[in-house]
């Protein structure tokens, strides 16, 4: 009888120990690329257009496959223009470029104009380039 009992109680103790990981696996990455103070946009770039001066953008999720498609021929211009003073807090997430023609554009790029140029800080951010892309984060 004991030993009936105990096996049961071992066999509900694996059942329950297999719990966590099933739930674990259910968790999804989210839809929304970034958020300013808890405004979630689609994508990094939204966000860049909607950042005000002193605003923090925080990427919720990897930000991978971008292109420069719509830059070609622009060398110099990069696919993420920051000219706002604003933090973009990466939460440990990267940017990692997808297929780059050869025009080598930046991945970032911060508004350098004399007096006037952004002051950004960039934190907790992978920057991940390919052969195809230019520097990483342009200044």
């Amino acid at each position: 009888m004991k030993n009936r009992i105990l096996s049961t109680v071992l066999a509900f103790a694996m059942v329950l120990a297999m719990i966590p990981p099933a739930f674990a696996e259910s968790v999804s990455e989210p839809d929304k690329a970034a958020q300013i103070d808890g405004e979630q946009y689609d994508t990094l770039a939204q966000a860049i257009e909607a950042a005000e001066d002193g605003d923090t953008i925080t990427l919720l999720k990897d930000v991978t496959g971008f292109t420069n498609e719509e830059l070609t021929g622009n060398k110099n211009t990069p696919v993420f223009l920051i000219n706002k003073d604003i933090t973009l807090d990466g939460d440990g997430h990267k940017l990692e470029a997808g297929t780059f023609t050869t025009t080598r554009n930046p991945i970032i790029g911060v508004e350098n104009n004399g007096e006037d140029s952004a002051q950004v800080t960039i934190r907790d951010l992978t920057v991940v380039g390919n052969a195809g892309t230019g520097h990483g984060i342009n200044v």
